[in-house]
């Protein structure tokens, strides 16, 4: 009997410590497998063109990109990087600063759905990557953890054409749940992320 005992209470013990680790992978979890046709998508490390670009104007925000990607940061702190960067960042201009500091506010109550990525024309993938009459980049990336509970998607990026971050909306109708997709339209591929509303912020 006591064996007994002894043997479901382990077996109870295990389901809780497995339930833990699901549960906080779950919640951690950002998508790195994006795809896109035609173009190679990269996440964002020390060794990407994109990072390197970013680090001739930036001190903090560059590691917390990494970070974010490695599973390390949540938008809080990445938030907290960029109103850092701004405050401390003597090389930046006061336009820079204003833009940092804009950006972060909206980016209270929303969290990471993917890793930041970069992407590039897949050379080996044969289609001819065209722009929108306006000078834009449409692209449909590929989301794995697009869930009709998300909501308020949109796009974090930094746009190098004008030397700035942004907060690009994503149309309800450019959203494609059932086959994990969404249409994004902008200036510069080079570096984003996908956010939506924090489901946390919901409850």
């Amino acid at each position: 009997m006591k064996l007994r005992k002894r043997i479901m209470a382990c077996v109870v013990a295990a389901a809780v410590v497995v339930t833990s680790a699901v549960t906080a992978m779950a919640a951690g979890s950002i998508d790195k497998n994006g795809k896109a046709d035609g173009y190679k998508v990269e996440v964002v490390k020390e060794e990407t063109p994109a990072y390197q670009e970013i680090q001739k104007t930036y001190e903090i925000l560059p590691p917390a990109i990494v970070s974010v990607n490695k599973g390390e940061y949540k938008m809080k702190d990445f938030i907290a990087d960029m109103n850092k960067e701004a405050a401390q960042n003597a090389n930046l201009t006061e336009a820079a600063k204003e833009n940092l500091t804009q950006v972060a506010e909206k980016l209270e109550g929303t969290e990471f759905v993917t890793a930041f990525y970069s992407l590039t024309e897949d050379e080996n993938a044969g289609v001819e990557i065209k722009k929108t009459e306006d000078g834009k980049y449409e692209v449909t990336l590929t989301v794995e953890n697009l869930t009709k509970d998300l909501t308020g998607l949109k796009v974090l990026a930094y746009n190098a054409v004008k030397g700035e971050w942004e907060i690009v909306e994503i149309p309800a109708d450019a959203i494609d749940v059932e086959n994990h997709t969404v249409t994004i339209t902008l200036e510069d591929i080079s570096l984003f992320s996908i956010i939506s509303d924090d489901p946390a912020a919901a409850k």
